[in-house]
């Protein structure tokens, strides 16, 4: 799931155009120059929206013979800020043959050439003792090393949007029972990736409930970018493991952050035309339910549906009044949620939840969150 502040990503489409070389001396290192391509994803026939200057990433090839040994010796034109990570080296030469390229994508042309490694800034993730902290330039981030919760403090453009907090984070219920990974206070919480344009924090430990008692794995990827107010989470729960090798069932499973934002509030699911929308108070809930529909169906998703919910098309509640009725096949989520307040704004989406099925995206008094049913 990913929450938003202000709007919303574009996506795109990055292309490696080639890799220009030159003659050289024998004793000096080859020349480089890898143009890369960088456009906004668009409709057939409707005009691509102008470049929007973003973080992208992007994986570039490398031949043995460029005798490329440590990234520390890369470097980018075009940018203003990059960062690079060793993706695959030669098994004989231990030469470079795969990297990562993360920079900030504007209007200019770019090109991975000779340098001398990261630039445009400072590392965005430090470790903080018992947290580490994030600073996006407009947002900081806070998590926790012991009892993973998600993202327990976030403060954008001056103003506290998440408050430090002691549950939530990856939680699932099964029957009675409510597991979270805030509950495992052994969980390993680490710094994977870090860079003046992009950090990555990594959290592994097991969903417990407040007894100890042991449900999934989990292991969850907090991506966050220079300049922007958002975070992406990628979420994997292990069903089995070496030890516990049955499978386990449950009922849902969502990503559950509480936001501070004033009682009275809007709330808006993504939908053709504008969408559903209405008014939330103190206590109000809102969600959004998606079943069976026809959205890029085959023939797997018709046998694995009666394994997963009975309902079709869509339902909307907000407050307690039915927005949108499941029954029609044809009704389809656009997968996103917007709640503000008079000063404040949070959007969070989930990545192809159209295409899925027993999906819901909820607002449930303060918190805000993406569910998957079993």
């Amino acid at each position: 799931m990913k929450m938003l502040s202000h709007r919303q990503t574009l996506p795109f489409i990055v292309g490696l155009c080639g890799i220009l070389g030159a003659a050289r001396p024998a004793a000096s290192a080859p020349v480089l120059d890898i143009p890369i391509r960088v456009q906004a994803l668009a409709p057939e026939g409707i005009p691509a929206p102008p470049r929007v200057v973003e973080p992208v990433s992007v994986g570039v090839p490398f031949a043995v013979e460029d005798a490329l040994t440590e990234v520390g010796t890369l470097g980018m034109r075009g940018t203003r800020a990059a960062q690079f990570r060793v993706l695959q080296r030669d098994p004989d030469s231990n030469h470079i043959t795969w990297v990562l390229a993360t920079f900030i994508a504007g209007p200019d042309s770019c090109a991975v050439t000779r340098g001398r490694g990261n630039f445009g800034g400072p590392d965005l993730a430090r470790d903080a003792g018992d947290r580490i902290v994030v600073a996006t330039g407009p947002a900081t981030f806070e998590i926790r090393k012991q009892s993973f919760n998600g993202i327990d403090r976030v403060v954008t453009r001056g103003d506290e949007i998440v408050a430090a907090h002691a549950d939530g984070g990856i939680v699932v219920t099964a029957g009675d029972g409510r597991f979270e990974s805030s509950h495992d206070a052994s969980s390993q919480v680490e710094i994977e990736t870090n860079g003046p344009v992009m950090a990555v924090v990594r959290a592994r430990g097991v969903l417990r409930d407040a007894a100890g008692a042991a449900s999934f794995g989990y292991e969850t990827r907090l991506h966050f970018y220079a300049g922007q107010t958002y975070c992406r989470a990628f979420v994997t729960l292990r069903n089995a493991d070496l030890a516990t090798a049955a499978p386990k069932r449950f009922d849902a499973a969502w990503f559950e952050i509480p936001l501070r934002l004033a009682p009275h509030r809007e709330v808006r699911f993504g939908f053709p035309g504008n969408g559903f929308a209405g008014h939330l108070d103190g206590g109000d809930e809102a969600g959004l339910f998606q079943g069976d529909n026809v959205f890029q169906r085959d023939k797997r998703s018709t046998e694995i549906v009666p394994y997963l919910t009975p309902a079709i098309g869509l339902e909307v509640r907000i407050a307690g009044e039915i927005y949108n009725a499941l029954g029609t096949s044809t009704d389809v989520a656009r997968g996103w949620v917007r709640l503000e307040d008079e000063q404040h704004a949070v959007l969070a989406g989930m990545r192809d939840m159209a295409s899925l099925q027993a999906e819901r995206l909820m607002e449930a008094g303060a918190a805000a969150g993406g569910r998957r049913g079993s």
